[in-house]
């Protein structure tokens, strides 16, 4: 990613420097428990279902994007971001 896409700012905040992403083309599935990942973020996020966010990014329309754990082995090019996921511990109901 170049610097031109990164802006940094100083804030009042817990966090004293942040940046928001300007032109990044965002993916993300489109399920209510995706949300709190994305939010803060600078700019349009497409959602859509998991399958095609997964085949949009092995296109190139997205430059990151958010999606099942289990399509990552489809791309040798993708790669995980540490401590970050939608997961449980324990058993989820539907």
């Amino acid at each position: 990613m170049s610097d031109a896409r990164l802006s940094w700012r100083f804030t009042e905040t817990p966090y004293k420097y942040w940046f928001t992403l300007k032109s990044v083309r965002v993916g993300c599935v489109k399920y209510l428990n995706a949300r709190p990942l994305i939010r803060g973020l600078a700019g349009k996020v497409e959602f859509d279902h998991p399958s095609a966010v997964c085949q949009r990014l092995a296109k190139g329309q997205f430059d990151v994007a958010l999606f099942p754990a289990s399509n990552f082995c489809a791309n040798p090019i993708y790669r995980i971001v540490n401590d970050v996921s939608i997961s449980s511990d324990g058993p989820v109901t539907v």
